[in-house]
């Protein structure tokens, strides 16, 4: 039985098992939410961020105005304090009658004097060296300010650069900063100043930020607990809805009036409770379907394996039975084969005769060709060669004739040899003379030795001459003898021989023909057996095609034959596999609570 591992399904007990282990988990397990991520936690956390992002942006839009409005304003009646109560001075100096004031009268005038609701505000006024005039700490009259406004105002005073009246900020001595507004008289050039601690001129804003914060925060205690009581609201259901899906995680699909009163509602908890309450009912009707599917499977699996077990038996003995005649037909085509080898080599053997019998026909024709142009060369060449003899005959005649006029050289040069001996002769005479004139007969004397130098070099040359004559006259005479004995060559042997050559090709010539004649026979023979050969291979191929084709057929049969058997095994062990399923699908759908 053949069995595939790839295709092989989990052990379904392992599976159940896993399946309710899981199940006991789940329902084991503690359904709770973390403080953290609850819903609830997050609805009062986004409240409680809304409130304080709120107050931190009206504060931070709020607190920069307040404080520049507060600031401005408070500055603004600083400086209409100082000018007011500055021309006030003047009115009094004006009426008074030694011109001046005194540090009482200063004191009477300006004593009560003061911002309201700022109590760290107060005026004192310095003349134009900064001595002290007026001041609320009365140690200090008539005592010259070290003040780092005064000097600067005293000191414009001096060069008549100061402003008339002007609000300012500086740092005190004790390292506190103040606002101060001042106002200059045109008739005493004193200076009152009115100042304030910045602290305490700003202190509104921090009551103002003090009231927001705690506002604030009653407002996100209002809220958080508002936002609890709604989140509740919400979270209920959520939570009643989460037991339900408890529930269907449980498999338990029986009817609960927890999910038929949630999807009464008309917000998105209803609508989750109506979509789970659908979801139940569809499960439900799944379940019911598997069973009645793993009943229908199971009564499937068990008529398939009693069909595939007949359909396994039959496709085994029609294997066996195409495996016999498969044998028989390979045998068959064997013999086929073989004979068809044979043949083949037959007539290869023929085609071989047929091919060297044309190649003879050719070389006969070639031969004849040949035997007919060496008859036409050698009656050429004897015809040419009885020309050449003639001609190399009558010209040999004529040379030998022509070289005995060497002899003559030899008479020539015996003359130029007698001149030669008479002209040293005289040549001697012709120097004795010479001796004999002294003096004057050395001219002639050098003309008289080189004539004798010619005399002897004509003779010398005479004598190489004569040489070179004796060698030319036993050449010629050579010549005349190898003339001779060519000549009597040619007319013994050469001549005798192209009369054999004539009769050698005239019988090669008949040979040839007789040889072309006998090569057509063989190949018209040759040509008879070829044609038979092909028709016994044709018939022999066509016969063993037909066995291969069969035989493959048969073989086909066989293996698929094979394949069948081979499958139905698989389909059985579907089947048993199919049961095995069937059988899981069964124990799943009692998993189900209905």
């Amino acid at each position: 039985m053949i069995t595939n591992e790839k295709n092989a399904l989990p052990n379904t007990g392992f599976t159940n098992e896993t399946n309710a282990t899981k199940h006991t988990r789940s329902k084991n397990r503690k359904n709770s939410v973390r403080i953290f991520h609850s819903i609830r936690t997050r609805i009062i956390g986004l409240i409680i961020l809304g409130v304080v992002l709120s107050v931190v942006a009206i504060l931070a839009n709020t607190i920069p105005r307040s404080s520049k409005a507060v600031e401005s304003a408070i500055q603004s009646n600083m400086h209409d304090v100082a000018t007011a109560y500055m021309d006030l001075l003047d009115k009094s100096v004006q009426l008074s009658s030694s011109g001046t004031l005194s540090s009482d009268e200063l004191t009477k005038i300006l004593s009560k004097v003061k911002i309201n609701n700022v109590d760290s505000s107060f005026l004192f006024v310095v003349d134009k060296d900064g001595k002290m005039l007026y001041n609320p700490d009365t140690s200090r009259i008539g005592v010259v300010s070290t003040n780092s406004l005064v000097v600067e105002i005293t000191s414009a005073i001096k060069t008549n650069t100061n402003k008339k009246s002007d609000i300012s900020q500086y740092t005190s001595t004790d390292g506190v900063e103040k606002y101060a507004s001042y106002a200059v008289s045109d008739n005493t050039k004193w200076v009152l100043i009115v100042t304030a601690n910045k602290k305490d001129i700003l202190s509104p804003i921090t009551t103002i930020v003090n009231t927001s914060l705690i506002s604030a925060f009653a407002v996100i205690l209002v809220l958080g607990i508002a936002g609890y009581f709604f989140a509740s609201s919400i979270i209920g259901p959520i939570t009643k809805l989460t037991k339900v899906v408890q529930k269907t995680s449980d498999l338990d699909f029986s009817t609960d009036e927890t999910i038929e009163k949630l999807s009464l509602r008309k917000d998105e908890t209803g609508e989750i409770s109506r979509m789970t309450a659908r979801m139940q009912d569809s499960l439900r009707n799944m379940v019911v379907k598997i069973e009645h599917a793993a009943t229908d499977l199971i009564v499937n699996a068990q008529s398939l394996t009693s069909l595939t077990r007949s359909i396994d038996e039959a496709c085994t003995e029609n294997s066996a039975t195409s495996e016999e005649l498969a044998a028989s037909m390979e045998e068959t085509s064997a013999t086929a084969e073989t004979i068809d080898s044979n043949v083949v080599h037959i007539q290869t053997g023929t085609e071989n005769i047929n091919q060297k019998s044309i190649e003879g026909l050719n070389l006969a024709k070639e031969i004849m060709t040949r035997a007919e142009n060496l008859h036409t060369d050698s009656i050429s060449a004897k015809n040419q060669t009885v020309e050449m003899y003639n001609s190399v005959k009558t010209k040999s005649e004529e040379a030998i004739e022509q070289s005995k006029a060497v002899d003559k050289i030899n008479v020539l040069s015996s003359t130029i040899q007698d001149i030669a001996s008479q002209t040293s002769l005289l040549s001697l005479n012709a120097s004795i003379e010479a001796a004999r004139a002294g003096e004057s007969g050395r001219g002639f004397a050098v003309v008289a030795d080189e004539i004798g130098k010619l005399a002897n070099q004509s003779s010398t040359t005479v004598s190489s001459i004569l040489e070179i004559v004796a060698e030319i006259h036993q050449s010629v005479d050579n010549m005349s003898d190898c003339l001779k004995t060519t000549l009597e060559f040619l007319e013994s042997k050469v001549m005798t021989d192209y009369n054999g050559f004539v009769d050698v090709s005239m019988k090669y010539s008949s040979d040839a023909k007789t040889v072309e004649l006998s090569m057509k026979d063989i190949n018209e023979m040759a040509d008879v057996l070829d044609r038979a050969s092909n028709e016994i291979v044709d018939a022999i191929s066509g016969i063993n095609t037909t066995i291969s084709d069969s035989a493959r057929g048969v073989t086909d049969i066989a293996e698929k034959t094979t394949n069948v058997v081979m499958s139905t095994t698989e389909v059985t062990e579907l089947v048993h596999r199919t049961k095995a399923l069937a059988d899981e699908l069964d124990a799943i759908s009692k998993m189900f609570k209905l």
